[in-house]
C-alpha cells in the first residue's frame, strides 16, 4: 500500500525542484540611501557637499552607488565614493576619497582659457588638441579646492589631461589619458 503514493509524490517532489526560484528584493531608494551613508561617513551635510553619480545593480540583486564630493555646488574631479548594498538594501561595503578643504579658490578665472592652454604647453612640452576647455574643481593635498581649466595636451605618443588654475596659471593635476593614472597630483 505504501508503494501506491510513492509516483505521485516523486512527481511532485520533481515539479518542485525544477521550478525557478525567484529572489524579490525590497526596493530602496538607493540615491538618498548612499548620499545618507556618505554624508554619515564623511561627517558633513549629504545635500550640499556629495553629489549622486550613478548607480547599476546586478542580476544578484547587489547595487554599487558611485557619488563624489562637491565644493561651491560643483563636483570635486579627484574624490569619490563607492557604496555597496546588498539585495536588502544594507550596506555591505565603502570606499572613499573625501578631501578637507580650508580654502576655495575662486570661480571667477582671472585668466583667459588661451593663458591656460599657454601654461599646460609649456609645462608639459605638449600640444593643445583644439577642444574648448571644460571646468572643474579639483582639491589639493594643501586643503585647497582649485577652479581649473581642464585642457587636453599631447606630448610626444603620450596623451594628457591636465588640470590648469584659473586664477594663476599653475599646473594643479594631470592625468595620463590612456591610462588614466595620475601623472602629478596636488
Amino acid at each position: 500500500m505504501f508503494f501506491k503514493y510513492l509516483i505521485p509524490i516523486a512527481a511532485l517532489v520533481s515539479t518542485a525542484v525544477t521550478a525557478p526560484v525567484q529572489h524579490v528584493a525590497r526596493s530602496f531608494d538607493v540615491k538618498t540611501a548612499a548620499m545618507n551613508y556618505v554624508g554619515e561617513q564623511w561627517n558633513t551635510t549629504p545635500y550640499y557637499f556629495v553629489q549622486f553619480d550613478s548607480s547599476v545593480t546586478g542580476a544578484d540583486g547587489i547595487t554599487y552607488a558611485f557619488l563624489r564630493q562637491k565644493g561651491n555646488d560643483q563636483p570635486i574631479v579627484n574624490s569619490f565614493a563607492t557604496v555597496v548594498f546588498d539585495a536588502d538594501g544594507n550596506v555591505t561595503d565603502f570606499s572613499s576619497k573625501y578631501w578637507d578643504i580650508e580654502y576655495v579658490e575662486d570661480d571667477l578665472p582671472t585668466i583667459t582659457p588661451a593663458q591656460g592652454v599657454a601654461f599646460a604647453e609649456k609645462a608639459l612640452s605638449g600640444t593643445w588638441d583644439g577642444a574648448d576647455p571644460g571646468y572643474a574643481y579639483v582639491a589639493g593635498s594643501d586643503k585647497h579646492l582649485y577652479w581649473t581649466f581642464v585642457l587636453n595636451i599631447s606630448s610626444g605618443d603620450q596623451a594628457y589631461e591636465a588640470y590648469i588654475s584659473t586664477v594663476n596659471g599653475n599646473v594643479i593635476q594631470v592625468i595620463n589619458t590612456a591610462t588614466k593614472a595620475v601623472v602629478l597630483a596636488p
